[in-house]
C-alpha cells in the first residue's frame, strides 16, 4: 500500500502542470561572478509555433537539456526553453543575462513567478536593434531586481540560422569589464585589417597588380564577414533587419570566392598549373550558382550550404598551396602556413557549434583572430612574392642587358654597314638624279615655232616624267610629254629607255607615227607591267598643230583670239602593252589645227592636277584652266610661277602622292 502511495505521488508531481518537477535550479549567490546555465536548461518543441505561454506552462512536455551550451542546429520549429532560478545574491539588481549569441531572429524573454508572468521583453533580429533592452551586440537583460528568490525564465526562441544558446548570468561590473577586453581586442582586430587593407591599397596603386586588388577584395569581405558574425552589423545597421540577416550570407560567398580569385592570381595558376586554373574558374561559377539558389530557398538552405561547403573549400586551398610549394614557388609556404592557421580558427569554431567543444571566449573568437593571423601571413606571403619576382627580374634584367649588349655590337656593326651603303646609294641616286636631269631639256627654250617653260618635281631624287622638245625632218618642231607608272627609279628608268625611244623617232613625219615608232621599241623591251602614257605635237612652218595622245591627260589649249580654252584629246593606247598590230594600237588618233602667234598649249601629268587638299579635293582641270586664263597676258616664267603656287596653297599641309610636271608652250 505505501508502495503504491509513493508512485501515485511522484506521477502526480509529473503531471500536474505548471506544478510539475521542474529541473535543479540555477543557484546565483555573491561567491562568482558568472554564472553559466549549461545543464539547467529544459526544452520544449513547439512544431505549429503557435503555443502561447500559458499551454507552454501547462505542457508536461518539456525536456532536461545535458552539460554544455545549447545547440539545437539549424531547426524550423519554434523552441520553448525553461530556465529555473534562484537567487541568493545579497544585492539586488545585480546580474545580467547574455545570450552570447546574435543570430536569433525572434526571441521572447518571460519572466514567470508562481506560475504568473512577472515581466516580458519581446526582442529578435528581424525586430531591430531598438527592440533590444540594453544596446549590445549580443542580446543582454538586465535581471529585474524585484524578483523573488525563486522564479523561472520562459525564452521562445524561433530563427532560421543555427540556433545556439549560450546562457550566462553575470555581475554587472564583471560583465562590462570583460565586455571593455573584448571590444579592446576587437578594434586591435579591425584596426589590424584595416592597417593590412590600407598597406596593401597603396601597394597596388603603386605597382597596379591584380593580385593586390583581389587581396584588398578579400580583406574588405572578410573584415565585413566578422563585422556580421560578432553582431556588430545590428549596431552599424539597425534599421536594416534583412540586409543584417542576409549580409553574414553575402560577406561569407564574397570572402570565399574573393580568396579564391586571390589564390589564383599569387600561385600563378594561369601559367604553372593551367588545368587547375580551369578548374578553380568553374568552381567560381558554381559556388556563385549554388549560393544563388540556396539563398532562393531561404536563409536556412544558404546556411547548410556555407556550412556544408567551408570544409571542402579550405581543404581545396590547402592543396593548391601544397601543389604550388611541390612546383618551387617558395611564397607557397608562408601562405599554407596561413591557411593552416585559418582552418584551424575555423575547426574550432565548427566543432563548437556542433557542441563538440564548449562555447566559451576561446571557441568564440577562435575563427576571428584566426582570421586575422592569415590575413597577416598572406601580406607577408606577398611581399615575399615580390622578392621573389624582384630577383627574377633582376637575373633577366643581367640577361637582357647582356644580350643588349651583344645586340647593341651587332646592331652598330650593322648600322656602319648600312651607313655605308646609305652614302654609296645617296651618291648613286646623285648621279642617277644628274643624269636624268641631263636628259631633260632646260627650263625655258626656244625653237624655231614656239618658246617653252618647263617645270617638274618628283617625289624621290628620280622619278617618272618626262618632257623633251626636239627638232624633227621638213623644218617641223615638236614636243613630248609622258608619264612612265610607278615612282623612283624604276620609272626613271623607263622614262630614260622612252628618251632614247623618242629620240630615234623624231625622224617621223607625224605625233602619231612617233608614238607607233616609240610603242614598237617599248614593247620589245618593256615587260607587261611597266609602261607609259605620252602625248606629242609638232608644228610646221605655216603655223599646222598636229597632236596625238596616248592614253595622256588631254593638252589644254589657250587661242590668243578668242581668249578661250578648248581641250586637244584623241583616242589613243598606252605605250609598252599592246603591239602596233594590235587593233588598240591601230586606233591610235591625230588631231590637226592652225595656230597663231600667242596662242598657248599646256602639257601635263596627272601629279599636276590630282593635288588633294584636306577636303579630299582635287585640284583639277577647272582650276588648272582659271588659272591659265588668268595669266593670259602674263609671261611664261609668271605663269608657272602662279600655278606652283596656286597648288602648293591648295594642297596645303597634305603631301605630294605623284610626281608632277607640265611645260607651257607659246606659238610664234
Amino acid at each position: 500500500m505505501r508502495g503504491k502511495l509513493f508512485w501515485l505521488l511522484m506521477g502526480l508531481a509529473l503531471f500536474s502542470g505548471p506544478g510539475a518537477l521542474l529541473a535543479d535550479p540555477l543557484i546565483l549567490d555573491d561567491t562568482r561572478p558568472d554564472f553559466p546555465a549549461d545543464g539547467q536548461l529544459e526544452m520544449l518543441t513547439d512544431p505549429s509555433g503557435a503555443m502561447d505561454l500559458e499551454q507552454v506552462m501547462d505542457s508536461p512536455h518539456f525536456k532536461t537539456i545535458g552539460p554544455g551550451t545549447f545547440n539545437a542546429g539549424f531547426s524550423t520549429e519554434t523552441l520553448w526553453i525553461r530556465l529555473p532560478v534562484r537567487n541568493l545574491s545579497t544585492e539586488p539588481g545585480r546580474f545580467l543575462l547574455e545570450i552570447a549569441w546574435s543570430f536569433i531572429d525572434s526571441l521572447d524573454l518571460y519572466y514567470v513567478v508562481n506560475g504568473r508572468v512577472w515581466r516580458g521583453v519581446h526582442t529578435g533580429n528581424m525586430r531591430g536593434f531598438m527592440s533590444r533592452s540594453i544596446e549590445h551586440r549580443n542580446f543582454l537583460f538586465s535581471v529585474p531586481s524585484d524578483l523573488p528568490r525563486d522564479y523561472q525564465i520562459y525564452m521562445r526562441v524561433a530563427s532560421e540560422d543555427l540556433v545556439v544558446l549560450p546562457i550566462t548570468f553575470y555581475d554587472r561590473d564583471a560583465f562590462w569589464h570583460r565586455d571593455r577586453t573584448e571590444n579592446q581586442l576587437l578594434g586591435f582586430y579591425y584596426g589590424m585589417v584595416g592597417v593590412i587593407f590600407v598597406l596593401n591599397l597603396f601597394l597596388f596603386l603603386t605597382l597596379r597588380e591584380r593580385v593586390y586588388l583581389y587581396y584588398l577584395a578579400y580583406c574588405a569581405a572578410m573584415g565585413l564577414f566578422h563585422i556580421f558574425y560578432n553582431g556588430m552589423a545590428y549596431a552599424l545597421w539597425p534599421e536594416s533587419p534583412i540586409w543584417n540577416k542576409y549580409g553574414f550570407v553575402f560577406s561569407f560567398v564574397a570572402a570565399r570566392m574573393t580568396a579564391l580569385l586571390f589564390i589564383m592570381e599569387f600561385l600563378e595558376l594561369r601559367k604553372r598549373m593551367p588545368g587547375i586554373y580551369r578548374l578553380c574558374q568553374a568552381l567560381l561559377g558554381l559556388d556563385l550558382i549554388g549560393s544563388l539558389i540556396t539563398m532562393a530557398f531561404g536563409y536556412q538552405a544558404a546556411g547548410i550550404y556555407i556550412q556544408a561547403t567551408i570544409f571542402p573549400g579550405l581543404a581545396f586551398a590547402v592543396y593548391l598551396g601544397i601543389a604550388g610549394v611541390r612546383r618551387g614557388f617558395r611564397p607557397a609556404w608562408i601562405y599554407l602556413i596561413g591557411f593552416a592557421v585559418l582552418i584551424g580558427g575555423f575547426l574550432i569554431l565548427n566543432l563548437r557549434n556542433i557542441d563538440f567543444l564548449p562555447h566559451n571566449y576561446l571557441t568564440h573568437y577562435t575563427g576571428q583572430f584566426g582570421s586575422a593571423l592569415e590575413l597577416a601571413l598572406l601580406s607577408l606571403a606577398l611581399a615575399d612574392r615580390i622578392s621573389v619576382l624582384r630577383r627574377r627580374l633582376e637575373y633577366f634584367n643581367e640577361r637582357l642587358e647582356k644580350e643588349v649588349q651583344e645586340r647593341t655590337g651587332a646592331l652598330n656593326r650593322a648600322l656602319a654597314d648600312l651607313r655605308r651603303r646609305d652614302q654609296t646609294h645617296a651618291l648613286e641616286m646623285e648621279l642617277a638624279q644628274s643624269i636624268q636631269n641631263d636628259i631633260m631639256p632646260p627650263e625655258s627654250a626656244s625653237l624655231p615655232r614656239f618658246r617653252m617653260r618647263r617645270y617638274s618635281r618628283t617625289l624621290f631624287p628620280v622619278g617618272g616624267d618626262y618632257f623633251d622638245v626636239f627638232r624633227m625632218a621638213d623644218g617641223l618642231s615638236g614636243a613630248a610629254i609622258a608619264d612612265a607608272a610607278g615612282h623612283g627609279v624604276s620609272a626613271a628608268l623607263v622614262t630614260c629607255m622612252a628618251k632614247a625611244c623618242f629620240r630615234e623617232a623624231a625622224g617621223a613625219h607625224s605625233p602619231r607615227e612617233m608614238l607607233l615608232i616609240v610603242n614598237d621599241i617599248l614593247c620589245r623591251v618593256l615587260r607587261g607591267y611597266e609602261y607609259l602614257t605620252a602625248a606629242v605635237f609638232v608644228v610646221s612652218a605655216d603655223r599646222e598643230l598636229r597632236y596625238s595622245s596616248a592614253g595622256h591627260r588631254p593638252a589644254l589649249f589657250l587661242s590668243r583670239v578668242s581668249n578661250k580654252i578648248e581641250q586637244l584629246d584623241t583616242r589613243g593606247i598606252l605605250l609598252g602593252i599592246f603591239g602596233n598590230d594590235d587593233v588598240a594600237t591601230r586606233s591610235l588618233e591625230e588631231t590637226t589645227r592652225t595656230v597663231s602667234p600667242g596662242d598657248r598649249l599646256f602639257l601635263y601629268t596627272d601629279g599636276l592636277t590630282d593635288a588633294m587638299n584636306d577636303a579630299n579635293e582635287r585640284f583639277g582641270e577647272e582650276r588648272l584652266a582659271d588659272c591659265l586664263l588668268a595669266t593670259r597676258e602674263q609671261g611664261l616664267n609668271q605663269v608657272a610661277e602662279e600655278l606652283i603656287r596656286r597648288v602648293t596653297a591648295h594642297r596645303g599641309s597634305n603631301p605630294p602622292e605623284d610626281d608632277a610636271s607640265f611645260a607651257i608652250i607659246e606659238f610664234l
